[in-house]
């Protein structure tokens, strides 16, 4: 599950520092707008494993 996060998190940061929207990136990865938004929001993976 740590490898998952970890991986998880830094897909999304990817996408974001490409431009992507996180409605683009929902729907690219075919995940909701919420989880989205929640690994958008931590500044580290570490923060997806504590909440």
């Amino acid at each position: 599950m740590v490898q998952r996060r970890r991986k998880h998190h830094q897909l999304v940061h990817d996408l974001l520092a490409e431009g992507a929207r996180i409605r683009q990136i929902a729907r690219h990865l075919g995940w909701g707008r919420h989880t989205v938004q929640r690994y958008a929001r931590a500044a580290t993976w570490q923060v997806m494993i504590v909440g």
